[in-house]
């Protein structure tokens, strides 16, 4: 009935892979969520009321109505998202200390920079983060302006 072997989260790669995912999950869907409520509270009650009168379907709604009013909030946080997924250095560091099967490039940052000491090789892959960072920013930004644009 009972097995000797014990089930270790962490003990496989796939597992620790998976469990960083689901924590980092776990800590930041609350700020996603009060995201998309603030977009859901900001749309008139009013459009709906005329969709309603319109006969649309549920699909309909969600598409013309609350997505638009949505978009926005949701682009910002998965820009948000996709800044910290560059700074997830801490979570691997806690979970599986950094094994090579979990390595992140802020991860690696720090190991090449503090535990063998080239802080120039450490600078310059800060660097790249930053300006990969910057790119996506500005491309956010111009999605943005290009989409507040049309309306």
């Amino acid at each position: 009935m009972f097995t000797t072997d014990t089930f270790v989260i962490l003990s496989t790669p796939t597992r620790a892979i998976i469990a960083i995912v689901v924590a980092d999950a776990w800590m930041w869907s609350p700020f996603v969520m009060l995201l998309v409520l603030a977009g859901l509270v900001s749309v008139p009650r009013y459009l709906y009321e005329a969709a309603e009168v319109d006969r649309a379907s549920w699909w309909r709604k969600f598409r013309t109505i609350t997505f638009p009013y949505i978009r926005g909030l949701l682009m910002l946080a998965l820009l948000f998202r996709t800044i910290e997924a560059f700074k997830m250095a801490d979570l691997v560091y806690i979970l599986t200390r950094g094994g090579n099967d979990t390595l992140t490039i802020s991860y690696h940052l720090i190991r090449i920079a503090n535990e063998q000491n080239k802080t120039s090789e450490g600078a310059a892959i800060s660097y790249v983060m930053l300006f990969i960072v910057i790119v996506l920013t500005n491309l956010y930004l111009y999605i943005a302006n290009r989409r507040s644009g049309e309306n």
